[in-house]
Protein backbone atom coordinates (compact mmCIF):
# COMPACT_ATOMS: atom_id res chain seq x y z
CA UNK A 1 0.00 0.00 0.00
CA UNK A 2 1.72 3.33 -0.82
CA UNK A 3 1.96 6.45 1.14
CA UNK A 4 1.31 10.00 0.18
CA UNK A 5 1.32 13.66 1.48
CA UNK A 6 0.38 16.83 1.06
CA UNK A 7 0.60 20.46 2.35
CA UNK A 8 -1.10 23.74 2.27
CA UNK A 9 -0.31 27.17 3.44
CA UNK A 10 -2.63 29.20 2.93
CA UNK A 11 -4.81 32.02 4.58
CA UNK A 12 -8.47 31.58 6.15
CA UNK A 13 -11.80 33.18 4.72
CA UNK A 14 -11.68 37.08 3.97
CA UNK A 15 -15.33 36.78 5.98
CA UNK A 16 -15.10 36.10 9.54
CA UNK A 17 -16.16 32.88 10.91
CA UNK A 18 -16.79 31.63 6.64
CA UNK A 19 -15.82 28.21 6.46
CA UNK A 20 -13.08 27.19 3.42
CA UNK A 21 -11.84 23.79 2.27
CA UNK A 22 -7.92 23.99 2.64
CA UNK A 23 -7.71 20.14 1.03
CA UNK A 24 -9.49 18.04 -0.73
CA UNK A 25 -8.70 14.58 -1.82
CA UNK A 26 -10.78 11.99 -4.53
CA UNK A 27 -10.08 8.51 -6.33
CA UNK A 28 -11.65 6.71 -8.82
CA UNK A 29 -9.30 4.09 -9.24
CA UNK A 30 -8.12 3.48 -5.26
CA UNK A 31 -9.66 3.72 -1.89
CA UNK A 32 -8.22 6.15 0.28
CA UNK A 33 -7.56 5.96 3.72
CA UNK A 34 -6.50 8.95 5.84
CA UNK A 35 -3.63 7.96 8.14
CA UNK A 36 -2.89 11.75 9.77
CA UNK A 37 -3.93 15.00 9.46
CA UNK A 38 -2.08 18.16 11.04
CA UNK A 39 -3.42 21.60 11.22
CA UNK A 40 -1.87 24.82 12.63
CA UNK A 41 -1.99 28.51 12.66
CA UNK A 42 0.75 30.06 10.60
CA UNK A 43 3.25 29.76 8.22
CA UNK A 44 6.25 30.17 10.30
CA UNK A 45 5.74 34.25 8.91
CA UNK A 46 3.13 35.23 11.54
CA UNK A 47 2.86 36.20 15.64
CA UNK A 48 1.15 33.73 17.38
CA UNK A 49 -2.09 35.13 18.74
CA UNK A 50 -5.26 34.12 20.79
CA UNK A 51 -8.29 33.35 19.62
CA UNK A 52 -10.56 30.31 18.33
CA UNK A 53 -10.51 28.62 15.02
CA UNK A 54 -12.83 25.44 14.03
CA UNK A 55 -11.31 22.46 11.76
CA UNK A 56 -13.63 19.68 10.79
CA UNK A 57 -12.82 16.38 8.85
CA UNK A 58 -15.35 15.40 6.30
CA UNK A 59 -16.98 13.41 3.21
CA UNK A 60 -18.50 15.50 0.85
CA UNK A 61 -20.37 14.33 -2.68
CA UNK A 62 -19.99 16.92 -4.25
CA UNK A 63 -16.35 19.10 -4.44
CA UNK A 64 -16.00 22.89 -3.72
CA UNK A 65 -14.82 25.16 -6.28
CA UNK A 66 -11.82 27.94 -6.18
CA UNK A 67 -9.22 24.86 -5.27
CA UNK A 68 -5.75 24.09 -7.81
CA UNK A 69 -3.82 20.89 -7.66
CA UNK A 70 -1.68 20.00 -4.87
CA UNK A 71 1.49 18.57 -4.53
CA UNK A 72 1.33 15.02 -3.78
CA UNK A 73 4.54 13.77 -2.42
CA UNK A 74 5.29 10.09 -1.77
CA UNK A 75 6.18 8.66 1.64
CA UNK A 76 8.32 5.92 0.00
CA UNK A 77 10.29 7.71 -3.05
CA UNK A 78 10.04 3.93 -4.95
CA UNK A 79 6.40 3.89 -4.53
CA UNK A 80 3.89 4.42 -7.67
CA UNK A 81 2.68 8.09 -8.40
CA UNK A 82 -0.51 8.62 -6.49
CA UNK A 83 -4.12 7.67 -8.34
CA UNK A 84 -6.24 10.49 -5.93
CA UNK A 85 -7.02 13.92 -7.49
CA UNK A 86 -5.90 16.68 -4.76
CA UNK A 87 -7.33 20.13 -4.46
CA UNK A 88 -5.57 22.46 -2.17
CA UNK A 89 -6.53 26.33 -0.88
CA UNK A 90 -4.02 28.72 -2.64
CA UNK A 91 -3.23 32.16 -0.68
CA UNK A 92 -6.35 33.79 -0.16
CA UNK A 93 -8.68 32.63 -2.70
CA UNK A 94 -11.80 31.02 -1.43
CA UNK A 95 -12.18 27.06 -1.98
CA UNK A 96 -15.77 27.05 -1.10
CA UNK A 97 -16.96 24.13 0.97
CA UNK A 98 -19.16 22.04 -1.48
CA UNK A 99 -21.83 19.24 -0.08
CA UNK A 100 -20.52 17.98 3.09
CA UNK A 101 -22.17 14.21 3.76
CA UNK A 102 -20.46 13.31 6.83
CA UNK A 103 -18.60 15.24 9.59
CA UNK A 104 -16.23 12.73 11.06
CA UNK A 105 -13.95 14.69 13.61
CA UNK A 106 -14.60 18.66 14.62
CA UNK A 107 -12.93 20.47 17.03
CA UNK A 108 -12.77 24.58 17.64
CA UNK A 109 -9.34 25.09 19.59
CA UNK A 110 -7.23 27.51 20.46
CA UNK A 111 -4.73 28.83 17.70
CA UNK A 112 -1.19 28.66 20.18
CA UNK A 113 -2.57 24.33 19.98
CA UNK A 114 -1.74 22.56 16.85
CA UNK A 115 -4.85 20.15 15.73
CA UNK A 116 -3.73 16.29 14.89
CA UNK A 117 -5.75 13.54 14.18
CA UNK A 118 -3.79 9.90 14.02
CA UNK A 119 -5.66 7.12 14.42
CA UNK A 120 -4.81 4.42 17.23
CA UNK A 121 -5.26 1.45 15.06
CA UNK A 122 -7.08 0.19 11.76
CA UNK A 123 -10.15 0.45 13.11
CA UNK A 124 -9.98 4.48 13.26
CA UNK A 125 -8.59 5.30 9.78
CA UNK A 126 -10.81 7.22 8.00
CA UNK A 127 -11.61 6.07 4.48
CA UNK A 128 -13.26 7.01 1.09
CA UNK A 129 -14.58 4.29 -1.05
CA UNK A 130 -12.87 5.36 -4.75
CA UNK A 131 -16.27 6.53 -6.03
CA UNK A 132 -16.17 10.19 -7.56
CA UNK A 133 -18.91 11.38 -4.94
CA UNK A 134 -16.54 10.40 -2.05
CA UNK A 135 -14.36 13.39 -1.37
CA UNK A 136 -12.60 13.67 1.65
CA UNK A 137 -12.18 17.32 2.93
CA UNK A 138 -10.54 19.19 5.29
CA UNK A 139 -12.61 22.48 6.43
CA UNK A 140 -11.48 25.24 8.24
CA UNK A 141 -12.55 28.19 9.89
CA UNK A 142 -11.34 31.12 11.79
CA UNK A 143 -12.97 33.49 13.99
CA UNK A 144 -10.70 36.16 12.45
CA UNK A 145 -10.44 37.08 8.71
CA UNK A 146 -7.38 36.19 5.91
CA UNK A 147 -5.19 34.38 8.58
CA UNK A 148 -2.44 32.01 7.11
CA UNK A 149 -2.56 28.04 8.51
CA UNK A 150 -0.96 25.18 7.33
CA UNK A 151 -2.70 21.71 6.97
CA UNK A 152 -1.01 18.55 6.31
CA UNK A 153 -2.76 15.61 5.11
CA UNK A 154 -0.94 11.99 5.14
CA UNK A 155 -3.12 9.04 3.36
CA UNK A 156 -3.03 5.45 1.52
CA UNK A 157 -4.22 4.19 -1.65
CA UNK A 158 -5.26 0.38 -1.61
Amino acid sequence: MAEYSVTVNASSNGTINTEDSFVELSSTASMLKIKRVRARFGDGTATEVDHQFRIRLTRKSAAGTGGVAGTKVKIDIMGPAAAATCNIKTGTTNFTVGTVVDTVDQIVQNTRGIYEFIPRDEDEIITCDGTATTIFCVLLQSSVATEKYQVTVFWAED
